[in-house]
């Protein structure tokens, strides 16, 4: 039997791509790396999109960290594990 704890850091030194969490999500999200934001506005980059993943990659090291964005009427809502704002997590990673 897996114990939850060996399951949890198989996890954690697990990596995932891009390319991984795009085809394993549905039609309705777009993942994409922060960089690419740059190519859309709010309009574009919601256009019939539930949620937006974005992988905020680390300055110096090969990894980073993925955030989600759901679109509402007057706001984007922001999610990340690390609790942090988006201005935030650009200055650490």
């Amino acid at each position: 039997m897996v114990r939850l704890e060996s399951l949890i850091r198989t996890i954690e030194k697990t990596p995932v791509s891009v390319k991984f969490l795009k085809s394993i999500v549905g039609d309705n999200v777009r993942v994409l790396h922060y960089q690419e934001l740059q190519k859309y506005n709010r309009t574009t980059l919601f256009n019939n999109i539930d949620a937006v993943i974005c992988l905020i990659p680390h300055k110096t090291l090969k990894k980073g960290h993925y955030i989600c964005m759901l679109p509402k009427k007057q706001h984007i809502s922001y999610f990340s594990s690390l609790g942090m704002s988006p201005t935030q997590e650009l200055i650490k990673l």
